[in-house]
């Protein structure tokens, strides 16, 4: 119902439909709405009805009376702005009725737990954003709460400028998408939040190129070609700067055809186990090769499972603290969970995961350097046949259970070593101080609850390792006694 308060006496005229054709309204009459086009669809509001021209009508602010020749003026007694209070209606395009928000000068949008279809992209200015009723993947691409959809090629949200929000609501395209659903336009995106957030079907979940202070929580950037696509323009960041200090938290980047996320830039930070799983590629770092390394770069609790590629970074140093990776059940040509190109991966924390992987690490001018634990990721195999590296690359294994000892062996003699821990590998060498260049390098390993060693020699020079009932021994197979020097290093156990 539509009440009209004209002094002490009121006339009930229904919606705003009614209150437009109503042919008794008179200037200074406060109006009370139920509805828009309809009662209960969202659209109730309270007017006061003014001359004619007193504003530009658009829809919802100021409205133009065809009945009375006046026009009604919004007071959105609640203080609380929707989309429907513009015209917005459910099977509807619903576009023109966020931009009249927005143009108007709506900092906050609220949406109801209904689906708005949009036919052209949305424009947030400075403070502007958008904030739903909460959404949820029940099912394939069906989505419950609120959700904004389209088929068309286009955004659904472009923010041009700082301080813009996002929260609540899945963005969905079901058509053919060459765009993001949330774009961040160059070089004016500072400082933007986006919160509890559902992409589909868009080629990218959220794309933002040279921005900077931009935080994302709980976001769910799944379902598209690449989840959260970060570009930069080529250059050095004193000119023409990149990204900078993207921070992403509790977020999954899932089922995405090319990658997770892709990021250009310096000072990113994924928190709290961002979940790359069922991508070629989960995240991928890049930097430029002169002067433009990306850099602080924290990957926490990586989680990434069924994915070829979990971390490709090239100019770039990365650290990965922690975290779960496993390749496809099947793995193919080129399966690794690090692919490095002049770049770096520095491991902290424990780094687990399941061995289905074609190669383990290639690296080109790159490095993995391990620290803290001496809990490595599971190998199976001589670890040479699983890291291809080019001469300007290192894998650096550090561990608290590393030795070395000399002793002297006989001719043929034998001496234990050490004995492997169950479930660990360990990286092992052997030289001699008296016979010259002669020396043992290779891969030991006590898998499961067994007492046999698997001893995989990479090189052998008169020294030959044997497993004495699961303790590692050495043999001198020299003619004479000499001077022997070992090191082991533990690389992976549990």
């Amino acid at each position: 119902m539509t009440t009209v308060v004209r002094g002490t006496s009121s006339l009930a005229s229904g919606t705003k439909v009614d209150m437009e054709a109503n042919t008794s309204l008179s200037i200074g009459d406060i109006v009370y709405t139920s509805g828009y086009d309809e009662e209960g669809d969202g659209g109730d509001n309270t007017y006061e009805i003014v001359a004619a021209g007193t504003g530009t009508d658009d829809g919802g602010s100021f409205i133009d009376l065809a009945g009375s020749g006046l026009q009604a003026k919004a007071l959105f007694p609640k203080g609380i702005y929707r989309p429907e209070h513009w015209g917005a209606q459910v099977g509807q395009p619903s576009s023109s009725a966020f931009q009249a928000a927005f143009d108007f000068g709506v900092a906050r949008l609220h949406g109801l737990a209904v689906t708005y279809t949009f036919d052209t992209a949305v424009t947030l200015t400075e403070g502007q954003g958008f904030v739903g009723s909460g959404a949820a993947r029940l099912s394939g691409p069906i989505y419950s709460g609120t959700v904004l959809t389209t088929a068309l090629d286009i955004n659904i949200f472009v923010c041009d400028n700082r301080y813009t929000h996002l929260s609540g609501f899945a963005y969905i395209n079901t058509g053919s998408s060459t765009k993001a659903g949330i774009e961040c336009t160059d070089n004016k995106a500072y400082f933007n939040s986006f919160e509890d957030l559902i992409s589909d079907g868009f080629k990218y979940g959220v794309q933002g190129e040279r921005t900077l202070y931009q935080t994302h929580t709980r976001c769910n950037y799944d379902d598209c070609e690449i989840g959260a696509n970060y570009i930069g323009a080529s250059g050095t960041w004193n000119t023409d700067w990149f990204n900078n200090t993207l921070t992403f938290t509790d977020c999954t980047f899932r089922r995405n055809t090319t990658k997770g996320a892709f990021i250009k830039g310096v000072g990113v930070t994924f928190n709290g186990e961002p979940d790359c799983s069922s991508c070629p590629i989960g995240i991928e770092i890049e930097g430029e090769s002169t002067g433009s390394r990306a850099h602080d770069i924290t990957i926490i609790g990586l989680y990434s499972e069924s994915t070829n590629n979990p971390i490709k970074a090239t100019y770039a140093d990365v650290t990965l603290v922690g975290g779960f990776m496993q390749g496809q059940g099947s793995p193919v040509a080129g399966d690794q969970p690090f692919l490095l190109d002049d770049a770096t991966v520095t491991i902290e924390g424990k780094l687990g995961g399941q061995d289905l992987w074609d190669t383990w690490a290639t690296l080109t001018n790159g490095s993995i350097l391990k620290q803290d634990e001496d809990v490595f990721f599971g190998i199976s195999g001589a670890l040479s046949t699983k890291v291809s590296l080019d001469s300007t690359s290192e894998l650096r294994i550090n561990s608290a259970r590393s030795e070395r000892t000399t002793s002297n062996i006989a001719s043929a003699g034998t001496e234990d070593l050490f004995t492997p821990d169950l479930g660990a590998a360990y990286m092992v060498t052997a030289s001699s101080t008296t016979l010259g260049n002669v020396y043992w390098a290779g891969v030991v390993q006590r898998s499961g609850s067994s007492t046999t060693l698997r001893i995989t020699a990479i090189h052998s020079d008169d020294i030959t390792m044997n497993d004495n009932s699961g303790v590692l021994q050495i043999q001198n197979d020299n003619g004479s006694a000499n001077t022997f020097e070992w090191a082991y290093t533990k690389m992976q156990g549990r």
